[in-house]
């Protein structure tokens, strides 16, 4: 197999990740406590793929008031990184603000 093939392999499974879990298991992790593990993973492929679909349309509706040409993989790619960043930087500090109010 040729290095080209296992890049490609590694992307799509990267983005399959990306797409169908984490945005929603980190979801999870703010909103949802006292769940098992198999409970958990079904919340967050359901809740991946409606904050997939939520980043989809708002991309699109900010290219259309503006003006712009239609939204690129890439963007919706870094749109997703970037909420699911802000999410582990969100439950960071309240993971340290906890620890630090417990006696």
């Amino acid at each position: 197999m040729s290095p080209i093939l296992y890049v490609a392999i590694i992307r799509a499974i990267c983005g399959l990740i990306l797409v169908f879990f984490l945005p929603g298991y980190l979801l999870s992790l703010l909103f949802i406590h006292d769940v098992d593990i198999i409970e958990r993973t079904v919340f967050s492929i359901g809740l991946s793929i409606a904050t997939t679909v939520a980043v989809s349309f708002l991309l699109t509706a900010l290219q259309r008031i503006s003006g712009a040409g239609s939204f690129s993989q890439e963007q919706i790619t870094v749109s997703l990184s970037m909420i699911c960043i802000l999410q582990l930087i969100y439950i960071g500090v309240r993971q340290d603000a906890s620890s630090v109010h417990r006696p």
